[in-house]
């Protein structure tokens, strides 16, 4: 297994992550189990009911459900890559295991970001943590964050920032702790994820 944290979460992963660096950590918060396959999950053995949001219904590539049962609320996230390319993230009730199954054409690179960015954030919302779709910045020991909607600029922001100086902190997601005098910014993803 290897170690990684990130967002203030220690994860704990059946298969290395390449975009983060490895740490040791004495707990666990998050344990992720990479398949190429959803036999070796609890994926087929549940009745899933669609989860229907104001936000999901808008998106067409991402699908949300649950199922209940003895042990409690499981939750799954479908990103739908492409006509076979299918991409599910299934969370147990207790918030602390994540299956991962995908397609085995499925870029390692698409399924890392997808894990770094949406999934991260879904999991940690349903854990009950603030998340704010973000890039943030270090500027004088503040935290200074760039939100909006999907490309309106938020990494492209936080590069010129480092470009000037700055300190990348997190980019597409912003978790926050609250503190005595406001809130703290947990360390994320601290590069850009940029496309030419």
């Amino acid at each position: 297994m290897y170690q990684y944290q990130i967002y203030g979460l220690n994860i704990s992963s059946s298969r290395k992550i390449n975009l983060l660096n490895e740490t040791l950590g004495s707990r666990v918060d998050l344990t992720v189990i990479w398949n190429v396959s959803n036999r070796a999950t609890p994926d087929n053995a549940f009745d899933w009911k669609p989860v229907s949001t104001e936000l999901l219904d808008h998106l067409r590539d991402i699908e949300m459900w649950e199922s209940a049962n003895d042990e409690g609320i499981f939750t799954k996230v479908c990103f739908k890559l492409a006509e076979i390319e299918n991409l599910n993230f299934v969370l147990d009730p207790k918030k602390e295991t994540l299956y991962i199954n995908h397609h085995e054409s499925v870029a390692q690179s698409d399924i890392e970001s997808h894990f770094v960015g949406p999934v991260l954030s879904f999991t940690m919302r349903l854990r009950g943590i603030i998340c704010l779709h973000s890039s943030v910045v270090g500027v004088g020991g503040k935290a200074v964050a760039f939100l909006g909607h999907a490309t309106a600029g938020k990494s492209t922001t936080a590069a010129g920032m480092a470009g000037a100086g700055a300190e990348i902190l997190a980019d597409d997601l912003a978790v926050l702790t609250s503190a005595e005098n406001g809130f703290l910014v947990q360390s994320g993803y601290s590069k850009v994820r940029l496309r030419p």
